[in-house]
């Protein structure tokens, strides 16, 4: 028996994270009871005591993890002005990065704030200048391992494809669509049935009010007048996954990435099956198909917060492993 974490599908080995062995050792971590919200893991184990005793015992531990800075409670105003929360150890002080991409980012820094009382707000002025930022945070080795960030785009009038690429505090379509126009509708399929659910904004709101919009999930927007869209929030890693299922599916990148559908995205592909880009307002698309590590006519490129269709012959798995650190 070994001490384990789950992590989506993936199994960890509590024991990786044992120090080096001195004259006294664990020998093994058998079982984790819990683990707290601040990520301190109890349970029991095996503990070689060394000379004089040399024998080992069952014994109980706790695993500490080192110290980490947090970011929350990103905002972005009216006047497109991005703010948020940075909590840590009272009287560290913290640089600010910022990119405006994550596919190939390039952060730079854009000051510091000093942690009193052990928090600390940030405030881009420079926010409106930009469509779209991801921010970070780190103090010496320490790192917020969390990015943030916007996006803001202009939906045309017809049809688009879309997908948020944030985990925003409300993911619902009343909240993330709240710029919308009355009689915008928004649309989401089905995979199981084959079917759309169907949403609609008149003057009275929203008809579907539980209709999400988080990452990954990919919608179709049809409005009779362009208007922007803003979505902003936290940025999903390490390994956000979700189920592709057989016939016809609608998805968008669960990280905020963009770039070519399998080699950036990488979005499972097998031979002959075809993806499919919104590419006019009318609803007119156009078709790639995968074969033997070719594309026809290209790789389809998805941009941040584009959705695409996929027609897959057998159900899978999406993986993507991203880090911004």
């Amino acid at each position: 028996m070994r001490a384990a974490l789950w992590q989506g599908s993936v199994v960890f080995d509590v024991n990786r994270l044992l120090p080096p062995q001195g004259s006294s050792y664990w020998q093994y971590l058998e079982i984790a009871n819990d683990v707290s919200d601040a990520g301190l893991i109890v349970g029991d184990g095996s503990y070689y005591f060394g000379p004089p005793y040399g024998y080992a015992r069952a014994s109980a531990f706790v695993l500490t993890p080192p110290a980490f800075l947090k970011v929350v409670s990103p905002l972005l105003s009216q006047q497109r002005m991005f703010s948020f929360n940075v909590l840590g150890q009272s009287g560290l002080v913290c640089t600010i990065e910022a990119t405006t991409s994550l596919s190939t980012p390039a952060w730079a820094s854009l000051g510091t704030v000093t942690l009193n009382g052990g928090s600390a707000v940030f405030t881009d002025n420079n926010a409106p200048g930009y469509s779209v930022r991801f921010y970070r945070v780190k103090s010496g080795n320490e790192t917020s391992g969390d990015v943030v960030g916007f996006q803001v785009r202009q939906v045309p009038a017809g049809y688009s494809m879309v997908s948020c690429p944030f985990e925003m505090s409300d993911n619902r379509v009343p909240a993330a669509f709240d710029g919308a126009p009355d009689f915008t509708g928004v649309s989401k399929w089905d995979d199981s049935t084959q079917a759309w659910r169907i949403n609609s904004k008149g003057p009275w709101g929203w008809v579907d009010r539980l209709m999400t919009a988080d990452p990954g999930e990919g919608l179709v927007v049809n409005t009779t007048s362009a208007f922007e869209l803003r979505f902003w929030g936290r940025v999903q890693q390490n390994c956000p996954k979700k189920p592709v299922g057989r016939q016809l599916s609608v998805h968008g990148s669960m990280a905020a990435l963009s770039g070519g559908v399998w080699s950036a995205l990488k979005f499972p592909v097998a031979n002959g099956e075809n993806i499919y880009r919104m590419t006019g307002t009318d609803g007119s698309y156009t078709i790639y198909t995968y074969w033997n590590n070719t594309w026809s006519p290209s790789e389809p490129i998805i941009g941040l917060g584009e959705a695409f269709w996929v027609n897959k012959d057998k159900p899978t798995t999406w993986r993507q492993n991203y880090s911004a650190w």
